[in-house]
């Protein structure tokens, strides 16, 4: 019998019983790979919206709770998406925390500029899409 980090493996009889890390967590190598993909991307969209919001505080450009809340939601999908192999219904709080952000840019680009750049929204609409469909991918399988 050989032993990796993370796994174990017996035999009973002829029945060959093995627990790895991927295994325990029902994802195949691809399941793994497209997961880890999303977190990555959840990380860098939920990190630029919380560095956004921080410097937002900083410049004052938007109002203060406009900023506070880019901050505090783009932590909110960080954690949600980190949290989503362990508690499914946090694909919910993903999904809403991604609406919450969209508003909120709606509302600070419309306050900054006086109107709203569809461009910069159809990219956030995109990758919020990205996003939605690995972490609901991940869960049907």
């Amino acid at each position: 019998m050989e032993v990796k980090a993370g796994t174990w493996a017996f035999t009973k009889g002829n029945k060959l019983y093995e627990n790895s890390l991927l295994k325990r967590a029902n994802l195949s190598l691809g399941g793994c790979l497209m997961f880890f993909l999303g977190l990555l991307l959840v990380i860098i969209y939920g990190g630029g919206t919380t560095l956004s919001g921080a410097i937002q505080l900083q410049k004052q450009k938007i109002p203060f709770l406009a900023a506070l809340s880019l901050c505090l939601l783009g932590l909110l999908l960080i954690l949600s998406a980190c949290l989503s192999s362990t508690f499914p219904f946090t694909l919910f709080i993903l999904v809403f925390v991604l609406m919450l952000i969209h508003g909120v840019a709606l509302f600070n680009g419309f306050h900054m500029y006086g109107k709203i750049n569809p461009l910069h929204h159809i990219i956030r609409l995109c990758l919020s899409g990205i996003i939605i469909f690995i972490f609901t991918v991940k869960h049907l399988y």
